[in-house]
């Protein structure tokens, strides 16, 4: 095959520049190490599963996974019978969490047979095994108590022998007790003061865990991790429900900001599903919202690391008015966990803050806006919309008619046009008083 025309296409610089993007350091191996396809029944083949990954993408968003290296080489030395470290358990857990990361995003849209099946019902997810490693090792040098029967029954001893001597009335004392200033541990000296801690809110067990390793949050609590400064916590998905009840018959101004237009038209409530779908609050949620309550009070900064899209905004901004403790706020936007992306996130925010901002403003109108005209077709109600005195008047000139006076209305088919000398509001329905 004549090869020279390549560098006249600089197929090494586009190489070289995809590889940047990879997460996975025998990914980027391979990419490196391609050639170009020779074979027209091939290229075409491979030009269908590159345009099947682009339409799941432009669909599913991005798929959340992080870089894991050399897990082939410990998967074949455990089967032959070798003995992998802590470490190398957690490198295994993280490769088992991509596999159910991205099975489920290749799964979350309804989609034909596409030429990429292959490669992801290859895919093998065992949520118990990585369940099973991830609660029982917390770091490449820490096991927690439920790792085994006799280590737990050891530690319980060790606690109850702290405890009997901490509420001795004649021991020395050996740890002080918590304030409501200070959070500290009995194998802990430092002390961390309220309002230092920065805790990172995300949606999903699997996903805290890696960030918590990422950020060295690596001491394992019930319901959080912490450690170096940050809090690590999980909502299990939509904990708290927003529900459209606008407080007034227009609310969405040109002048309001959007997150307080969220908030206005909508309604909190820790997620109560009928029994029709087999669902009630479960001890469970009470517990991790009771958690997440606990950290946000003591916490500098909030940081939303739910998923990388509009679903996730809200239900963050529905976890934040549900609990109503004003605090700062930092988006990480975080479609690949790789150990690099998720410290920038977590302490920057966005790379690009303002284009973020412009397209969450938008994204919170539109979803309010849309829940306004399911809730007035629920109903029967006409939407309404205010039309500027100034606007109606060109529209009349143009038709030769007089300029309708403020007051007037315009009716339609399930629509209403007031004509108004106020700030113009947007499409949302009366009240039904």
């Amino acid at each position: 095959m004549e090869t020279s025309y390549l560098k006249t296409l600089e197929l090494d610089k586009i190489i070289a520049r995809a590889a940047e993007g990879c997460v996975c350091k025998e990914s980027r191996e391979k990419l490196l190490a391609i050639e170009p396809q020779c074979d027209p029944d091939e290229v075409r083949y491979a030009l269908e599963q590159t345009d099947a990954i682009n339409s799941l993408l432009i669909k599913n968003g991005s798929p959340r996974f992080g870089g894991v290296e050399g897990v082939s080489q410990l998967a074949a030395r455990a089967v032959k019978g070798g003995v992998l470290s802590m470490g190398e358990l957690l490198m295994v857990a993280g490769a088992l969490r991509n596999f159910q990361n991205l099975v489920s995003w290749y799964g979350s849209s309804e989609h034909d047979a596409l030429p990429t099946d292959d490669l992801f019902y290859a895919l093998a997810p065992q949520p118990g095994l990585e369940q099973q490693i991830s609660s029982a090792i917390l770091a490449p040098d820490a096991m927690a108590d439920t790792a085994s029967h006799t280590l737990n029954d050891l530690r319980k001893k060790i606690r109850a022998t702290e405890n009997s001597i901490r509420e001795s009335p004649e021991s020395p004392v050996l740890f002080q007790k918590t304030t409501n200033s200070e959070i500290s541990t009995p194998n802990k000296k430092a002390k961390m003061k309220q309002k230092n801690l920065i805790t990172v809110v995300t949606d999903h067990q699997l996903t805290a865990d890696t960030i918590a390793r990422a950020i060295g949050a690596n001491e394992k609590h019930e319901g959080y991790y912490l450690g170096n400064g940050y809090a690590v916590t999980w909502t299990n998905g939509q904990l708290v429900e927003a529900t459209f009840s606008p407080q007034e018959s227009f609310v969405l101004s040109t002048t309001m900001e959007s997150r307080l237009a969220y908030a206005h038209n909508f309604k909190f409530a820790m997620r109560n599903y009928d029994e029709l779908v087999g669902y009630k609050k479960s001890a469970e949620d009470i517990r991790q919202l009771d958690t997440i309550k606990a950290l946000w009070k003591m916490s500098l900064t909030v940081v939303n690391a739910m998923r990388p899209d509009i679903t996730g905004d809200l239900d963050f901004l529905s976890l934040y008015y549900f609990i109503g403790c004003p605090v700062d706020t930092r988006r990480a936007w975080l479609p690949v966990l790789t150990k690099k992306a998720i410290v920038h996130a977590v302490n920057h925010g966005p790379q690009n803050r303002k284009e973020y901002e412009k397209w969450l403003e938008e994204s919170i109108y539109n979803a309010i806006v849309q829940a306004a005209e399911e809730n007035a077709g629920l109903k029967g109600s006409p939407a309404v919309e205010e039309i500027s005195a100034s606007d109606a008047a060109k529209d009349a000139e143009c038709a030769g008619v007089p300029a309708p006076a403020p007051g007037e209305k315009r009716d339609g088919d399930n629509y209403i046009g007031l004509i108004t000398d106020r700030c113009p509001l947007f499409n949302l329905p009366p009240l039904s008083l």
